[in-house]
C-alpha cells in the first residue's frame, strides 16, 4: 500500500504525480530467492564459464569437505538453495582465492532476485495518496483547532456538574455560566 511518506520527498521535490509514479516503478527490492539451482539451471543464468569455475572449486572442495559435498550432490540433482545466509558464506569461503570478486557476487545474486517495491503503481495512485493526505492534513489541523474548545468545554462542564446552586439566585447562576463562558480556559476567574 502506497503511502504519503513513500512520495513526499518526489512531492517536496516538485515531481508531478505521473513522475512519481514512474520513479517508484523502477524501484525494485531484493528479497530471497528459493530456486533450488541446479549445474544445468546455473549455466542457463550464469554461462558455461563462470557455471564450470563454480563447479571446479565445489568439486574440489568436496574431496576434503562433507558439507560441501552434499551441497555438490544438490547441485547435482534435485538444486541448491543459495539465498540462506550459510550458503552466502559458503559461496564467499569458497570463491575466496580461486574466483574474482565480481564473480563471487554474481553467483550470491543467484540467491536473491529483485522485485518492484511498489507492484504496480500507478499515477491515480499517486493522486488518490496525495488526496488522502490533504483530507489527513485537515482533520490534524482541525483536531489542533477543536482541543482547546474541547478542553475549555470539559473545565466548564466540570464545574456545573459540581455547582451547588441551593443557595443561589437565578442572576447569580446566569453570571456564574456567563462567567465560564467568558474565560479563556473554562474556569471561573
Amino acid at each position: 500500500m502506497l503511502t504519503y511518506t513513500d512520495i513526499q520527498s518526489y512531492v517536496d521535490a516538485g515531481l508531478s504525480p505521473a513522475e512519481i509514479a514512474a520513479e517508484l516503478q523502477s524501484q525494485t527490492i531484493a528479497v530471497e530467492n528459493p530456486t533450488a539451482w541446479t549445474i544445468g539451471s546455473m549455466q542457463d543464468a550464469i554461462g558455461q564459464e563462470l557455471t564450470f569455475a563454480v563447479a571446479q572449486v565445489i568439486k574440489a572442495a568436496a574431496a576434503t569437505n562433507p558439507l560441501v559435498d552434499a551441497a555438490w550432490i544438490a547441485l547435482s540433482t534435485v538444486g541448491l538453495q543459495l539465498y540462506t545466509a550459510d550458503r552466502q558464506a559458503m559461496i564467499e569461503q569458497l570463491g575466496a582465492g580461486t574466483l574474482t570478486a565480481e564473480q563471487i557476487a554474481v553467483v550470491k545474486e543467484m540467491g536473491v532476485k529483485q522485485e518492484p517495491k511498489f507492484p504496480g503503481v500507478a499515477e491515480q495512485d499517486v493522486l488518490d495518496c496525495i488526496k488522502q493526505k490533504a483530507i489527513d492534513q485537515c482533520r490534524t489541523d482541525m483536531a489542533a483547532i477543536l482541543q482547546p474548545v474541547q478542553a475549555k468545554s470539559s473545565a466548564v462542564n466540570a464545574w456545573l456538574d459540581a455547582l451547588d446552586t441551593s443557595g443561589m439566585t437565578v442572576a447569580e447562576v446566569e453570571a456564574y455560566c456567563a462567567s465560564l463562558l467568558a474565560s479563556s480556559d473554562g474556569n471561573p476567574a
